[in-house]
């Protein structure tokens, strides 16, 4: 995320578009909205990322119990 500096600072063309922090304007408050903004992105990640585990846990666990049942059917 950019952080502009001063009032006389624009982003370039090929980051205009992009959502950026005044940070002349109240630094302070810049500062504190660019932590939380990483925080709750990192929290987000995070987040996903144990999701993600548990879901591999949940089928590496059906993928067992599935092939346990299979063994056992075919030795009947």
């Amino acid at each position: 995320m950019p952080l502009v500096l001063h009032d006389a600072i624009s982003p370039p063309g090929f980051i205009s578009n992009l959502k950026y922090l005044s940070v002349y304007e109240d630094q302070e408050s810049a500062l504190k909205q660019a932590r939380e903004i990483i925080i709750n992105a990192y929290d987000s990640k995070s987040k996903e990322t144990e999701e993600e585990r548990k879901r591999k846990e949940q089928d590496k666990l059906f993928l067992m119990g599935a092939g346990a049942f299979l063994l056992w059917a075919f030795t009947k």
